[in-house]
């Protein structure tokens, strides 16, 4: 009984440590909050920007842009400028995936030339090349 007491604890702490290395492999939270503290809300409708994540993401379809990744939409309104900034981040599932999606997309290859020290990867997630300066430096910092 004493044994299998042990092995039943042992399996529940070595199950609940991968589960806590599993979620830690996303840098996902730490960018939206980083977003989230400079101004910019998370879009829900990634509509607008379609054609652009088509394109990045040499995708045909919206079903394909799943399959390949979670897109998140980040804008914060105008100031000088009627128009909202964007920011537009993939993530990934894991990082072989997202070197994957680098290698076939052209956009995506010309400007990121060394995943290692790109300002546009975070971990598992990459912030498509049209962003502007400002969430370039917030993607680089969370």
């Amino acid at each position: 009984m004493k044994k299998k007491l042990t092995a039943f604890f042992s399996s529940l702490v070595l199950v609940t440590l991968m589960l806590a290395l599993l979620a830690g492999c996303s840098s996902y939270s730490s960018i939206k909050s980083a977003f989230q503290k400079a101004g910019y809300s998370e879009s829900q409708s990634i509509e607008e920007y379609q054609d652009d994540i088509l394109k990045c993401l040499n995708a045909n379809s919206e079903e394909e842009i799943k399959s390949i990744c979670t897109v998140h939409v980040f804008t914060k309104p105008g100031t000088l400028l009627p128009v909202a900034t964007v920011a537009i981040v993939f993530e990934f599932s894991s990082t072989d995936k997202m070197k994957e999606t680098i290698e076939k997309s052209a956009m995506l290859k010309g400007a990121i030339k060394d995943i290692q020290n790109s300002d546009y990867v975070n971990e598992n997630c990459v912030l498509l090349p049209l962003a502007t300066r400002e969430s370039v430096e917030i993607f680089k910092k969370a």
